[in-house]
């Protein structure tokens, strides 16, 4: 058996033991899809409580969106989840936080864009801790823009700025904490994967 093969039959058998389904149907495997947490930041974890994902893709139960990951120092989140974008997403995300009763213009209002998603990728719904603080019923949705795959952070105790792409969450103890979209450009060159923290509400 030559080199190649080895690889292949390798390749294989890993695919087998981590995703049998896959390699057994043949479907592709879905992304890594990475968000980081800049600021005063020194432990990032999420219990995922729900998804949304576009229909056809994979979501698979067995992977777990709570790894950690760093790049540059940066603590953060790799969930795994196909990408394809949808209008069905945003729908998806009223109705896992009960806000059935709410328009989208009023929806958007809980997020750091602050306004309505033409179509998302998917989305994850659960409780973020940061630092040992917990904020409950976040959501952290991935959309599409040009080349990049950009973030929705928000949630259901979440109130926008609309002047800095930021919302201001309060968290489980009561606190409030600014999440700010983007804005560290020192670690990524678009920041589009970036959410600064910072105590208190957002300016």
């Amino acid at each position: 058996m030559n080199k190649t093969k080895i690889t292949l039959y390798c390749s294989f058998l890993l695919c087998l033991y981590q995703h049998p389904a896959y390699c057994f149907l043949g479907l592709k495997q879905p992304h890594s899809n990475k968000i980081y947490f800049s600021g005063d930041v020194h432990s990032v974890t999420f219990r995922m409580m729900d998804h949304c994902i576009t229909h056809g893709q994979l979501f698979p139960n067995d992977i777990d969106a709570q790894t950690v990951i760093s790049k540059h120092s940066l603590p953060g989140l790799n969930i795994k989840a196909g990408r394809h974008g949808s209008r069905h997403i945003w729908a998806c995300i009223k109705k896992k936080l009960s806000l059935e009763n709410e328009s989208d213009n009023e929806l958007s209002k809980h997020f750091t864009y602050d306004k309505i998603p033409k179509k998302l990728n998917f989305s994850v719904n659960g409780v973020l801790t940061i630092n040992g603080v917990h904020f409950d019923k976040i959501v952290l949705a991935q959309g599409h823009y040009l080349t990049v795959n950009d973030w929705w952070f928000g949630g259901k105790n979440c109130k926008t700025n609309p002047y800095h792409d930021a919302v201001s969450c309060r968290s489980r103890d009561g606190r409030t904490w600014c999440f700010i979209r983007g804005t560290d450009y020192n670690y990524e060159s678009t920041g589009h994967n970036i959410v600064e923290v910072t105590f208190g509400a957002c300016p």
